[in-house]
């Protein structure tokens, strides 16, 4: 059982920042071996049910694609919906495409959603052509099964 959130999200990419992210990513692996991975990503175009986000420091390694079933503000888990939410991929410090998310690392993931984006993820800020706004909401998702003793740990947190 974890007690944290996996993973937090700290903002969402602009149609314009996904571009740059790609020809990022595709300066980085120029003169290196390409893989399935990064072809998945280079030909991935964002649908209505998808978002790329930016994670920060994971707390665990996450073999992808990886499901879950809740996503909550961190800083008010009270807040929070139950809905499908799947990891398909990670750009690993925003250089190349790997199969999982790593334990200590930042991560670009893209997540998709059984319908639509649910509507707590307009809390996050969009990082767009001139940076992030200010903003200063976290997400977190999590299996339902750990939501509780996540928000119990946060609210320890807090008080601490």
């Amino acid at each position: 059982m974890s007690r944290r959130p996996l993973p937090t999200m700290q903002l969402f990419f602009s149609e314009a920042m996904i571009k740059k992210v790609k020809a990022d990513v595709k300066t980085f692996m120029n003169d290196k071996e390409k893989d399935e991975l990064y072809y998945k990503f280079i030909d991935w175009e964002k649908q209505a049910n998808e978002m790329m986000v930016l994670t920060m420091h994971a707390y665990a390694d996450i073999s992808l694609p990886k499901k879950f079933d809740t996503a909550f503000q961190i800083n008010k888990p009270h807040n929070y919906v139950e809905a499908t939410i799947t990891i398909n991929q990670a750009i690993i410090n925003g250089w190349t495409s790997v199969n999982q998310i790593a334990h200590g690392h930042k991560h670009i993931i893209i997540i998709d959603f059984q319908s639509s984006v649910p509507n707590i993820f307009n809390l996050l800020p969009a990082f767009g052509d001139n940076g992030t706004t200010s903003n200063e909401t976290k997400l977190g998702i999590c299996s339902n099964i750990d939501f509780e003793a996540i928000k119990t740990n946060l609210k320890r947190q807090e008080s601490q």
